[in-house]
């Protein structure tokens, strides 16, 4: 004997249960899918740093790009690597402008150098106040 499965519908017609996805399937074939336009929602996209280019505080950008934080005033926080990999900087951009947060070899507040890692995600407020981990 063969194993075979049964399907029976409970509490429809078998032609409700054949008809009722055809014409769900029709009906959406019938659609026509919502494009975006970047105009009018007001959205526009901007280079803000370049692997080989030139970071605030010195340097350059060499091997990484870890966006990690945006709020609701455009601005956005991350973290990428400079002069050599796996020595990472905090930057914020602002305005358009790219600015410094925190990065290797700096002192840190209260004693000690920052290492060259920062620890995860970053914290970036609608005020423009970052919080950061970074190794000591």
């Amino acid at each position: 004997m063969k194993n075979k499965l049964h399907y029976k519908p409970v509490g429809r017609s078998a032609s409700t249960t054949v008809l009722g996805p055809l014409l769900l399937a029709a009906a959406l074939m019938g659609t026509k899918p919502i494009e975006a336009e970047p105009e009018a929602a007001g959205y526009s996209f901007k280079p803000i740093a370049f692997l080989g280019g030139a970071a605030p505080g010195g340097g350059t950008f060499t091997s990484d790009f870890e966006p990690s934080a945006f709020n609701n005033r455009g601005e956005m926080a991350f973290t990428a690597d400079l002069i050599e990999p796996g020595q990472e900087g905090v930057f914020l951009v602002r305005e358009g402008k790219l600015t410094q947060v925190v990065r290797f070899g700096q002192p840190a507040p209260g004693g000690g150098t920052f290492s060259v890692a920062e620890l995860g995600n970053i914290g970036l407020n609608d005020k423009g106040d970052v919080a950061v981990a970074f190794t000591l």
